[in-house]
């Protein structure tokens, strides 16, 4: 059965990374991101917060906007519904 919902949210930028998995929890996202390159990249997800969690969605670090990434690594972000404060 179709639902009308109301149109709300913003667009969701990742560079650095390539993204594996973009999942809904309850107002925020779990987004998987890996780099496949031979090199350390900075993840760049710009105007958002969270926290990088391990495999059983457990906080590790926080971050804000970006972390770095090593060469061949996985890293799942919890996002925060609340942007991340400008400036």
């Amino acid at each position: 059965v179709p639902v009308d919902l109301p149109a709300t949210g913003s667009g969701l930028e990742v560079t650095g990374a390539v993204v594996s998995s973009v999942v809904r929890q309850g107002d925020g996202l779990v987004v998987r991101v890996f780099n496949p390159a031979g090199t350390a990249t900075v993840v760049r997800v710009p105007g958002r917060r969270g926290w990088l969690v391990d495999l059983r969605g457990r906080p590790v670090e926080a971050f804000e906007g970006s972390f770095p990434l090593r060469a061949g690594g996985i890293a799942t972000m919890a996002l925060s519904p609340e942007p991340a404060p400008s400036g």
